[in-house]
């Protein structure tokens, strides 16, 4: 047979009716691969369909299973597992999402391996990646970046459980459940739920829709506290003591924030008060401050303390802040 005529069957083998095109055997049906390459284009008819992909009974065989027609979408079960973790199901949503598999031995038994995909939740082991650029990136574990940077551009999103990396750079959103970073840079918004382990560059923030609000009180509360602004109208010379180390742990974590070693929020107190009105902050266990203290009243302005001062807390040990006097 001519190379030439030996091209030409193996495009014919996969025409319709070619013996490279295997029938799609139905709802509840069973792929059962038997020649090299073959591919099974799947019709639906309706949502939740099922087929099953028999296991391989020889190393090195190719094989497809595409989603042809869609009726809805249809689960595919892969006798003797997928990948590493043992996962064996693979939804197909839509027409043309696609799975090319390749056939594997490992002792004395065959297992199918993933080599390309598009559309599906097949889940992939592991990616090596010179530049990886993503509009929507959706992670269910984590992503640990030992170099370099993960970049997200303006129009990305990122979601997922944890993000380890020495430098993010997420243009638009971020939502983690814990963050460890060498160096982050936010320019949209961030939401942390828990565990934010900052080694440098980044604030845990959060802000109530409406600032706190205090008069002549002298405890200052959660909400004063973490709530990043707190507008005061004291009445006469006062001062406000600031939660304790313990105190400041669990009003962090009422919002969403677990306190690591080296985590930092701001706090900044503008006082309304009239003249002589200033707001001294005194310290109670586990916190000190660093700077001054008074924050002078903005009828005083002309005259003494600026009506608004900022102060950055960082963590230390287990319960143990630093209140400094950035402005």
């Amino acid at each position: 047979m001519s190379a030439h005529r030996a091209l030409s069957d193996f495009i014919k083998a996969f025409c319709t009716g070619g013996p490279g095109r295997l029938a799609d055997p139905g709802d509840d049906g069973t792929i059962t691969v038997v020649m090299w390459a073959q591919i099974c284009s799947v019709t639906t008819t309706e949502a939740s369909e099922k087929r099953t992909l028999a296991q391989p009974t020889a190393p090195g065989v190719l094989c497809t299973v595409s989603h042809d027609t869609d009726g809805g979408d249809f689960d595919l079960t892969v006798t003797g597992s997928y990948n590493r973790d043992n996962d064996t199901d693979i939804n197909f949503a839509d027409a043309k999402d696609f799975v090319v598999f390749y056939s594997v031995k490992a002792g004395s038994s065959y297992s199918w391996r993933i080599l390309a995909q598009e559309g599906t939740d097949a889940s992939v082991e592991e990616g090596t990646f010179d530049t990886l650029t993503a509009a929507e990136l959706a992670v269910s574990t984590s992503i640990n970046v030992n170099l370099g940077a993960f970049t997200v551009d303006y129009n990305g999103y990122v979601s997922c459980d944890a993000i380890e990396t020495n430098n993010l750079n997420v243009a638009n959103n971020a939502v983690v459940n814990s963050i460890e970073s060498g160096d982050a840079e936010i320019q949209g918004s961030l939401t942390v739920t828990s565990n934010p382990t900052v080694l440098g560059g980044l604030l845990a923030t959060y802000q109530d829709v409406t600032p706190a609000t205090a008069a002549d009180g002298t405890a200052m509360t959660a909400d004063m506290t973490v709530g990043s602004i707190l507008v005061a109208t004291p009445t006469s010379a006062k001062e406000y003591q600031l939660l304790n180390g313990t105190e400041t742990d669990a009003a962090l974590a009422a919002v969403g924030i677990t306190p690591a070693s080296g985590l930092a929020f701001d706090l900044t107190i503008i006082n309304l008060g009239g003249t002589g009105d200033t707001i001294t902050l005194t310290v109670d266990t586990n916190v000190t401050i660093v700077g001054d203290p008074i924050v002078g009243a903005v009828a005083d302005i002309a005259t003494t303390q600026a009506p608004q001062g900022t102060f950055r807390f960082v963590r230390g040990a287990t319960g143990v802040y630093v209140a400094y006097r950035v402005a």
